[in-house]
C-alpha cells in the first residue's frame, strides 16, 4: 500500500510516497481503508520533530492523525464494529499513520461516522471536536444548567441556529468524554 512518510525530520515538508506493507489488525483492532485524512497543525510539527520530547516516533514515519473510512477487516475480539462500517478517528498518539491507504486502529479510538455527514466532513471532526471539548469542559469547566458570563453565552449561541452543527457537537462531546484521558476518540 502507499503511505506518505518522512525519512528524517525536516523544515521543508519533505514527504515521500512509499510502498509499505498493509497493517494487520490485532485482536482489538479494525483495518480501515482510509477515504479521507485531515491535515492539522500536528502534522507539520511531527514533520519538523517538534513533538520528539512528548512522542519520539521511529523513522520512517507515516504522518496523519485524523481519518475517515470504511472497515475492511476486524480483529478476533472486535464485537462492536463490522466490515463495511464507516468510521472516523483521531488516531492514538503512539500509532499515527493516517496518510496511508489503510490503517489498523483499536476500537476504542474510532466511532461510527454520523449519518448526516460525508466521510470527507467526518475526517475533520476528531481534533477540532477534541479541542472544543477541552476548551469548554477542561479549561472553562462548563457544567449543564450553569450560569455563565455574557461571552460564554454568546459563544454557545453561535451553534444554536445550525442543527447540523449542534448534532455534530453533541456527537463529538459524547466521544471525547469517553476518551479524554487518552486524547483520542473512543466509544
Amino acid at each position: 500500500m502507499k503511505a506518505a512518510q518522512i525519512e528524517k525530520y525536516n523544515q521543508t515538508l519533505d514527504v515521500t510516497i512509499q510502498e509499505i506493507d498493509c497493517p494487520q489488525p490485532l485482536a482489538n483492532e479494525v483495518l480501515v481503508k482510509v477515504a479521507y485524512a485531515a491535515v492539522n497543525p500536528l502534522d507539520p510539527m511531527n514533520n519538523r520533530g517538534d513533538t520528539k520530547l512528548m512522542q519520539n516516533y521511529a523513522l520512517p514515519l507515516t504522518l496523519g492523525n485524523e481519518i475517515a473510512g470504511e472497515i475492511t477487516a476486524i480483529g478476533t475480539d472486535v464485537t462492536d464494529f463490522k466490515v463495511g462500517d464507516q468510521v472516523y478517528a483521531r488516531l492514538p498518539l503512539a500509532k499515527i499513520g493516517g496518510f496511508a491507504e489503510y490503517v489498523a486502529v483499536a476500537t476504542d479510538a474510532i466511532w461510527y461516522t454520523p449519518k448526516d455527514l460525508s466521510l470527507r466532513e467526518a475526517a475533520a471532526i476528531p481534533l477540532t471536536g477534541l479541542t472544543a471539548y477541552q476548551g469548554l469542559f477542561e479549561e472553562l469547566a462548563a457544567q449543564p444548567n450553569a450560569v455563565y458570563p455574557w461571552w460564554f453565552r454568546r459563544f454557545r449561541s453561535i451553534s444554536r441556529p445550525n442543527r447540523k452543527i449542534t448534532r455534530l457537537n453533541r456527537d463529538c462531546f459524547r466521544q471525547c468524554s469517553r476518551a479524554r484521558s487518552h486524547f483520542e476518540f473512543g466509544r
